[in-house]
């Protein structure tokens, strides 16, 4: 049986003013890649025909060498993270200049899908009956029994990515019926990260209407943008971008108005929860359980922080679009506030330096 790692590179799309952005032209230069070592797929789940994805984020260091590479997400699958944590950690690259002297390059990411070549590129029987019983019991409102079937799709060892992409679009409405936005927005994020080809068109479409309406309702605005931007992709006609177009005109306005952004966070397992920022300033408040650091990526640079509530961080807007990880202990949760360009005059403001 053949199997093959595929990776994508996810673009950084900067948010500079026009002549911010001409001046980054001018002096920036990104970092070229010398080495890429694809992940080892692991022989027990290509056996097991068990299919996979994992997200990371990585820092290249002035010296070409990549470091601080976290799993941001994926399909769940230990041994599937712990070999691409090894593979990006052999990466090499020509580093990053700015002004012609090597800096760090923070905003950088990466996707790993696994596939098994000739493999299953369909359902099983069985996982197509649980997903239609699953649909059935939403309807009736049973969701102790829709619980059930999640859990015991999840512990199949045979598992594919269109198998993931289904499972997290039935786990989206369970959590829908919950109220549980935050969780359902996850599983509409996951339901999205395969290949484009393992879903129709028509499908992802869909998915992404609905993962675009949540970020906006969930105050995600930087996220929203680019769910946008990739609606516009699908949708050749025009139809569906068109009615989000006037609120996507609401979330510039407010991005660039004087009200604060706040937006929910929480810690759910042994992953930072992360954000990308739309505004440079924000903070940390309504903190319940324990929060021990910030990680702040930026285009061009990295920053940590120890987590005080209520403290003000600035960052320059010269280092770019910036994702914000938080790390705690499980089930810690708060309010990250995104702040306004001005900003009363009695807060106190942590501006790193240059």
């Amino acid at each position: 049986m053949r199997f093959a790692v595929c990776l994508l590179i996810l673009p950084f799309l900067a948010q500079a003013q026009p002549q911010d952005a001409a001046q980054q032209l001018r002096e920036v230069v990104e970092a070229v890649p010398v080495k890429r070592v694809h992940p080892q797929y692991p022989l027990n789940q290509v056996n097991n025909g068990r299919e996979g994805w994992v997200e990371m984020s990585y820092v290249i260091e002035p010296d070409g060498t990549v470091s601080n590479a976290i799993i941001e997400d994926s399909s769940g699958n230990k041994g599937l993270e712990q070999s691409a944590i090894k593979a990006i950690e052999q990466w090499t690259f020509r580093p990053a200049t700015e002004n012609g002297q090597p800096v760090q390059q923070c905003e950088s990411r990466v996707r790993f899908s696994f596939r098994v070549e000739n493999g299953s590129d369909g359902v099983t029987r069985k996982f197509r009956s649980q997903i239609k019983q699953g649909l059935n019991l939403l309807e009736e409102g049973k969701l102790d029994e829709v619980n059930a079937i999640l859990v015991d799709m999840e512990s199949r060892e045979q598992w594919n990515l269109l198998e993931d992409a289904w499972y997290n679009m039935l786990k989206a409405t369970y959590h829908e019926k919950n109220n549980e936005p935050l969780m359902q927005y996850q599983a509409l994020h996951r339901a999205l990260f395969g290949p484009e080809s393992t879903l129709p068109k028509k499908v992802r479409q869909g998915i992404l209407q609905k993962k675009l309406q949540m970020e906006i309702q969930l105050n995600r605005y930087a996220d929203a943008k680019s769910s946008y931007e990739r609606l516009q992709a699908l949708d050749e006609d025009g139809e569906v971008v068109a009615l989000f177009t006037p609120y996507m005109e609401k979330v510039e306005a407010r991005i660039a108005g004087s009200e604060i952004i706040g937006l929910k966070g929480h810690i759910r397992d042994d992953k930072p929860w992360q954000h990308k920022l739309s505004r440079p300033a924000f903070s940390v408040t309504q903190v319940n359980g324990q929060l021990d650091k910030l990680d702040v990526r930026c285009k061009l640079r990295r920053i940590t922080f120890s987590i005080e509530p209520d403290t003000v961080w600035q960052v320059p807007a010269k280092w770019g679009q910036c994702h914000v990880y938080v790390y705690g202990e499980a089930d810690a949760s708060f309010t990250l506030l995104e702040l306004p360009e001005e900003l009363p005059s009695d807060w106190d403001v942590d501006v790193p330096a240059d």
